[in-house]
């Protein structure tokens, strides 16, 4: 399929995003939406379960043929899973038929044709809602299909998804940048990758940049799955309400800490993606437990839901755990309201030991320490964290008075009218309780409650999101509900119809509004419109990142002489550390560093190069350390250093760290040992001499 890139209309940037946006949808819909066949035989749920059905399939064949060292392409890679998919349906096929029946593991709402219709059709609108406002803020915000924002996170990821398109190798398990040959050779390195592993594919298959297959994969998981999630949870806890199910559409994208916030800032995408698969695999757990049909399979889609997202990122089956704990909970107390009330008491209460010691037993895991004890500095003070949460602007957003009020509804339509929901709304006060953790305490307790998401605000805001939909939801049938009694009185069903349709869109309108101006009176700044201005200066090359669109150019040039495989020493905070991904020049520097409050992170060789290298004509060491790892070229995009009229370093470099890259830094035509070979402004290309 990468002969489509090669020219002529089908080349086109955007067509090419279109083409990988769709190839995204195959590999996460299809084979799972197959293979969950054992699962149940409701549509709706099976297309929900899909994607981390998929996801997991994925993980399987591809760490299976790292750890065999077997190099493979995109197709071969997806051939093993459809066929693994395709095995699964016809034996889970075969066994239907063998016990004479059609068995679901979670029962339809109504079998008649109307009922599935209607199902199908808030799916698709569901998806549609999605797809157009991911367009509106994310898409449009793109500075062309191949931007990225040059920010800290982002670097890592887009030089792994380069890495594993060129190594063949797709795999978390060998996340290691340039990565060259299979386990057996380059050992074990796991980091929560699927992200890259399917950017990696859709790379490989359409021959585009990893920028570009990162924001289709972005697009798909925003707009199609986690959509489809939500529809099948909400479908689910309001027992297939349609005006709850209706309104859950608008309610979705509406919440500016999920999906949004995650763009902004990191950026968090990897827990983007995970995160999208959450209400699915709420909905998987639910049915799990409320079927007595496919038990075992049901157990079975359970366990393969939480390795798809720990392989993602981790920190969505934590919050996932939250959430489902309170259910468990009303579980154990429907079980047990035969017995007497002490032993029901005694159950419930040995149950909420067992999650604690769980709880606390995890946080002590060595291979969890350096997730848990991760300090993010409060935010905010605890008063300020709880008006926070009521108006749903967390950390780092604004406020959305309109959508918190249908969130606060919505917990007293649940209280009062849903005796069976009730357990969601402990839920929802646990992750508020693990957010005000997070964002405005310090020290043990903020580690014990919210170290699994790094002590970060960001994480923890948008797992209150993940109850925070349900609600919302509740919370604008309930005020759609109230406006068609009034209705009613006109006596005219298309008034009726008619009036509770408009309450909904006029709220959905507002809750999504962009900025506006009053004329003769003030700008007015939305919670969207913010959104989406800040998107778009993030992705703009020229807004004074670290990187400038004269610089990527540059970068062309330079790829045509050192090709993809010469070595290229480079200070990765001139913005060089992208060019890895965006030109596939083999940079020394493929990430950026963090820096402590000196000049010790990296290994002692790595210091060695970037503190020496300009000097390594008179120093022996250096001398060897530069042959050793192949230095065939030195770069540098802002050759003036900081400070200098047209620098672009990152907005975190400082005096202190430029002079941590003085051995690249100071490199100059006069300098012993390195020969001009391209320039361009304050732009420089050096040939190592040996």
């Amino acid at each position: 399929m990468a002969f489509l890139n090669r020219g002529g209309i089908l080349a086109s940037p955007w067509f090419m995003y279109a083409l990988s946006v769709l190839f995204i949808c195959f590999i996460l819909f299809v084979p799972g939406f197959l293979a969950s066949y054992f699962v149940t035989s409701d549509r709706i749920n099976r297309a929900s379960f899909a994607p981390f059905v998929s996801v997991f399939l994925l993980f399987c064949v591809g760490t299976v043929a790292y750890l065999l060292s077997i190099q493979t392409s995109w197709w071969q890679l997806l051939v093993a899973v459809f066929a693994i998919a395709v095995l699964i349906l016809l034996v889970s096929g075969r066994l239907a038929q063998n016990k004479g029946c059609n068995e679901t593991g979670c029962d339809l709402f109504d079998n008649n044709k109307i009922a599935v219709s209607f199902d199908w059709l808030m799916l698709a609108m569901y998806i549609l809602l999605g797809c157009t406002v991911t367009l509106v803020f994310f898409v449009k915000t793109l500075d062309g299909p191949n931007s990225f924002i040059t920010l800290y996170d982002n670097a890592f990821h887009l030089s792994l998804i380069r890495s594993f398109s060129n190594a063949g190798f797709f795999t978390p398990l060998g996340a290691i940048l340039g990565l060259n040959a299979g386990a057996a050779t380059s050992g074990l390195s796991f980091y929560p990758a699927m992200l890259h592993v399917l950017s990696a594919l859709a790379v490989d298959a359409l021959n585009v940049s990893p920028a570009l297959a990162m924001n289709s994969v972005l697009t798909v998981f925003i707009g199609f799955v986690f959509p489809a999630g939500c529809f099948s949870l909400i479908r689910k806890v309001s027992r297939g309400d349609r005006i709850t199910c209706f309104c859950g559409a608008f309610i979705v994208l509406a919440f500016g800490a999920f999906p949004w916030r995650f763009f902004q800032w990191g950026p968090l995408y990897p827990n983007a993606i995970s995160y999208a698969m959450i209400p699915g695999f709420l909905n998987c757990f639910i049915c799990a437990l409320e079927t007595n049909k496919k038990g075992l399979a049901n157990k079975i889609a359970v366990v393969v839901g939480i390795m798809a997202m720990a392989v993602t990122q981790t920190n969505a089956d934590f919050t996932a755990a939250v959430i489902l704990v309170p259910f468990l909970v009303y579980k154990l107390h429907v079980y047990c309201a035969s017995k007497s009330r002490k032993a029901t008491v005694a159950c419930l209460l040995g149950f909420l030991a067992f999650v604690i010691v769980f709880w606390l037993v995890l946080y002590r895991m060595p291979f969890l320490s350096a997730v848990v004890n991760y300090t993010w500095a409060p935010v905010s003070s605890t008063s300020q964290a709880i008006l926070n949460v009521m108006n749903l602007s967390f950390t780092g957003g604004m406020a959305q008075p309109l959508l918190a009020l249908l969130v606060i509804i919505g917990l007293v339509v649940v209280l009062v009218k849903k005796p069976e929901c009730r357990w969601m709304v402990a839920s929802y006060c646990l992750l508020v309780l693990i957010y005000l953790a997070s964002s405005s305490t310090t020290g043990v307790i903020q580690h014990i409650l919210s170290g699994f998401w790094y002590t970060d605000s960001n994480r923890t805001a948008a797992s209150v999101v993940m109850v925070a939909i349900p609600f919302a939801s509740f919370g604008l049938a309930e005020v759609a509900g109230r406006v068609a009694v009034y209705a009613k009185q006109a006596q005219s069903k298309c008034i009726e119809l008619g009036l509770t349709a408009a309450t909904v869109l006029v709220i959905a309108g507002l809750v999504f509004l962009p900025n506006y101006y009053i004329s003769g009176f003030a700008d007015v700044t939305t919670s969207f419109g913010a959104t989406g201005d800040y998107l778009t200066r993030l992705n703009m090359l020229s807004a004074g990142f670290s990187l400038s669109k004269d610089e990527l150019a540059f970068a062309d040039e330079v790829h045509n002489i050192t090709g993809p495989d010469a070595i290229v020493l480079n200070n990765p905070f001139d913005g060089s550390v992208f060019l890895y991904s965006s030109d596939n020049i083999n940079m020394y520097f493929k990430s950026f560093i963090a820096f402590g409050g000196n000049d010790t992170a990296g290994s002692i060789n790595e210091r060695n190069l970037r503190r020496g290298a300009s000097y390594y004509m008179s120093n022996s060491d250096i001398y060897q350390l530069m042959k050793e790892y192949d230095i065939e070229y030195v770069i540098q995009l802002d050759s003036g250093g900081l400070g200098s009229s047209n620098s672009t370093f990152d907005n975190n470099y400082s005096d202190r760290i430029e002079t941590y890259f003085k051995g690249i830094q100071s490199i100059d035509e006069s300098t012993p040992g390195f020969s001009l070979v391209l320039s361009s402004g304050d732009m420089r290309l050096y040939k190592v001499d040996y």
